[in-house]
């Protein structure tokens, strides 16, 4: 089974993308290889959509990965004083915790999310 997860490359731009699901969930492998290196999960509870969470490198700050501004204005983190470094990850959270795809709502909301304001 496929999930649509979105990907946000810190080099600009973003796309919906279609990762095999395992366990009941996006893999851990696939996020740790889509951000390169450890995860860190931040809910996206400025986007409405609290059931949302963004992954990118735990590490990344340290390593001196670039800005992601795409992800940043997306996270909200901004309004803090803080952004996102390196490339991101989008997916949704299951009520039992599991990182899945997102739904086709998800992806038309994220869409006009980053065709408008964010992007």
């Amino acid at each position: 089974m496929k999930a649509r997860v979105l990907k946000i490359p810190a080099s600009g731009g973003w796309e919906f993308i279609e990762v095999e699901m395992a366990g009941g969930g996006v893999p851990l492998g696939f996020l740790q290889s889509a951000v390169g290196g450890w995860i860190e999960c931040v809910g996206l509870f400025g986007t409405g959509m609290p059931e949302l969470d963004i992954y990118l490198n735990e590490e990344g700050k340290l390593m001196g990965l670039p800005p992601n501004i795409v992800a940043t204005r997306l996270s909200g983190i901004d309004r803090h004083g803080d952004l996102i470094v390196g490339d991101a990850v989008v997916c949704a959270r299951s009520g039992q915790g599991k990182t899945k795809g997102l739904s086709a709502s998800h992806e038309t909301a994220l869409r006009k999310l980053l065709d408008g304001s964010v992007a």
